[in-house]
Parts: structure tokens; C-alpha cells; sequence
């Protein structure tokens, strides 16, 4: 790895220690001075299922990528457990998916070829995952914020197609298929309302991700935006 790759690599670490201590730092907080607010845990029951869906955003470490800053979409299903019925940690499991998709036409001029070329990115993230649900107004149901951090394995399915085409009719199609096993770190914060058995809400989250792909860098980062539909018993 190269000494750059090296240095970017370190500063977006530093990323993300930066956000996972400071979601801590807060979430203790919040907890010491509102010791009822962190331990309120009344109508969320001990297992619970979340369905969440919204827009991306993908940045790679190539600048020159086709997908890089191109807008997508996410779903994303979560399960988790309560640790104990007295605490407001619980520990979980995610699947989430998103999906990028780009063409660009560079046209060669009179008596020269055109070219299209496409590149979609499909990724995949299995995360286990660390939650914390403090309900500032109580016991009950109402308003509650949820930090959250998730790390594990990224898939990265990309496909390149290349389609050239002649002055005098006629074409030639090339392509390239590739899937790459990833690293990725995911600090996410959950805002919703809890009706007792069921809760709905927004949430933003963020990823760093570490790989040797030489297509699109060695590391990705992305940002999602979101709401949530949860169910609890």
C-alpha cells in the first residue's frame, strides 16, 4: 500500500474514532444526568425488528470514479435483543443493501467512435451492532433517541460495461464484473416515537469501509438518510 493510501486510510480512521467517541461521549452523558431518561425502557419489550429505507450517497477514494458522489437508495432490516430487562443497550444483527448507478457518453467527434460507458455498485453489509435507547421524556411511550454503532463485513459487487459505437453503424460491447470483501465501521443515530409495540422515526447513519480494489480506491465512504418502521415485543 502506498504511503498516501497509507495517510488516507489513518485520517478517515481517525473519522471514525472521532464519531464512535463522541456518540459515547454523549450517550454517557445523557445517561449520568438523566439516569431515569436512560433506563426508561417501558412498552420497547426485549427482542425488536427494524425495516429502514432512503437515499445515499457513495464517495470513493478514486475522485475520478464514475460512481463517485453518485446519489442511491438503501433498505436496510435489523434484529436485536435487550441485554436485560433493566438496561437500555441492546445487541443486534443488521442486513442492509444499496445500490449506485452511472453512465456517462463521450463522443468522439465526426468520424471518430462514440463510447457509453455504465457502472453500477451493489453493496451489501452484514453488521453486528451495539444500540442504546434513552427516552428523555420517560416511562411510556413518546420520543426517544437510539445512537448506534455497527461493524462487519462489506460486499461490493461492480459492473462495468463499455459500448462503442462506429461512424458507419454497427457496435462492440466490453465489460467487467468484479465482487470485493470489505471492512466497514457504521455509527448511526435513530429519532423516533414509541407507540409501545411499534416505533417509527428517521435516522442518519455514515460508513467507512477498507478494501484493495483498485477500480475505486481502497477505502469507501457512505452517507444515508432514512426512515424506520421498528416492531417490538
Amino acid at each position: 500500500m502506498s504511503r498516501s493510501v497509507m495517510s488516507r486510510s489513518r485520517t478517515a480512521l481517525g473519522r471514525v474514532l472521532r464519531v464512535s467517541v463522541g456518540v459515547a461521549v454523549a450517550t454517557w452523558l445523557i445517561g449520568a444526568l438523566f439516569p431515569a431518561a436512560a433506563h426508561a425502557q417501558a412498552g420497547f419489550g426485549d427482542t425488536s425488528t427494524n425495516f429502514s429505507i432512503g437515499w445515499s450517497e457513495i464517495r470513493t477514494e478514486n475522485g475520478d470514479s464514475l460512481i463517485d458522489g453518485s446519489d442511491g437508495w438503501f433498505i436496510d432490516t435489523d434484529f436485536a435483543w435487550r441485554i436485560n430487562p433493566d438496561s437500555p443497550l441492546w445487541v443486534g444483527f443488521g442486513f442492509a443493501g444499496s445500490y449506485y448507478n452511472e453512465s456517462e457518453d463521450v463522443s468522439g467527434g465526426i468520424g471518430f467512435n462514440d463510447v457509453e460507458v455504465e457502472a453500477d455498485l451493489a453493496l451489501f453489509a452484514l453488521e453486528p451492532r451495539l444500540r442504546m435507547v434513552i427516552q428523555p421524556g420517560g416511562e411510556g411511550p413518546g420520543l426517544y433517541v437510539a445512537p448506534r454503532i455497527g461493524a462487519g463485513l462489506l460486499i461490493a459487487d461492480v459492473d462495468a460495461v463499455s459500448i462503442t459505437e462506429f461512424p458507419g453503424g454497427g457496435f462492440t460491447a466490453s465489460g467487467d464484473s468484479e465482487t470485493e470483501f470489505w471492512f466497514e465501521v457504521r455509527p448511526a443515530i435513530e429519532l423516533g416515537f414509541s407507540g409501545g409495540a411499534w416505533a417509527v422515526g428517521a435516522e442518519a447513519s455514515y460508513m467507512w469501509a477498507w478494501a484493495d480494489e483498485d477500480a475505486i480506491g481502497d477505502t469507501l465512504e457512505e452517507l444515508r438518510l432514512g426512515i424506520f418502521f421498528r416492531f417490538a415485543n
